[in-house]
């Protein structure tokens, strides 16, 4: 999944609008136990919030550069 992100970021870096957010699991080695594996990976409210800063930032964005245009 990995070079999806670098693919994104290689050929269409000057066509984003917001930064590119990572969703990724716990920075460790997957666990056998079925319970740790549970909270190892990402989880929805993770990719929620991902999206959720992504807008944040292109909406601030929008108004900053709104401002600029207007002084």
């Amino acid at each position: 999944m990995y070079w999806v992100f670098s693919n994104l970021l290689a050929n269409a870096f000057f066509h984003l609008d917001a930064p590119l957010v990572r969703v990724t699991g716990a920075d460790v080695p997957t666990p056998y136990a079925f319970n740790l594996e549970e909270i190892s990976f990402p989880k929805t409210h993770n990719i929620v919030e991902a999206v959720k800063l992504a807008v944040k930032w292109y909406i601030n964005m929008n108004i900053y550069n709104k401002k600029k245009k207007g002084s």
